[in-house]
């Protein structure tokens, strides 16, 4: 039987490991639904340089960076997630613009480097912001390092970016993973049952229309 279309926006970063729970999670819609996803890349440190810096230099205070590690320890216990013990976050900027490069080549090889790219980060430990991991990924899939090359000079894909980055601020999305469930937005790591509730009234609500 033909499983419904559902078309989402997702606001993500693939050093954000919150995006990353939340990517996993959206994968429980498949089953009950054709999800087509616009996914919608925000740098949340762009600052970072290329080389990556430690955790402990990013502006949380100790006691919101200890609360978010012991909200992303239970989510990854909750959806039996593996993580690395990270000291160093990435600058996500090339990541980015190769994955929207990405896009040209239809949804499986488009998903099958959008899921590299977050487990290479978070299950392990490579520094997605350098241009010889990019094309490390990319040769897996049979991607040619002159298409990394290009992508991350790309000026086309510089452009989507502010794009990206106004259509969050008119949704007002300040933070992500963000899920754009036709006018129902979701922000955080929310649950598989959230998620399906919102799928749900978004089918129902295509099908009235």
């Amino acid at each position: 039987m033909q499983k419904p279309e559902l078309k989402i926006s997702v606001f993500s970063d693939y050093i954000c490991p919150f995006c990353y729970v939340g990517n996993k999670r959206l994968k429980h819609l498949n089953q009950y639904y054709d999800v087509k996803i616009n996914w919608c890349f925000i740098e949340i440190h762009p600052e970072t340089p290329l080389e990556g810096k430690p955790l402990e230099n990013l502006p949380y205070s100790e006691s919101h960076w200890n609360k978010l590690k012991s909200n992303l320890e239970t989510m990854a216990s909750e959806d039996d997630l593996s993580l690395l013990k990270q000291s160093i976050t990435a600058n996500s900027h090339n990541a980015i613009l190769f994955a929207e490069a990405c896009k040209v080549f239809g949804r499986e090889i488009f998903y099958q480097v959008h899921d590299a790219l977050f487990e290479s980060f978070f299950e392990q430990g490579i520094n997605i912001g350098q241009p010889e991991a990019l094309i490390n990924i990319a040769q897996k899939f049979d991607i040619k390092e002159q298409f990394v090359v290009d992508a991350l000079n790309s000026p086309e894909m510089e452009r989507h970016l502010p794009i990206f980055q106004k259509w969050a601020a008119k949704l007002n999305i300040s933070s992500v993973p963000s899920f754009v469930f036709g006018d129902r937005v979701l922000t955080g790591a929310v649950s598989k049952t959230v998620l399906k509730e919102a799928a749900d009234e978004l089918y129902l609500k295509s099908k009235n229309q």
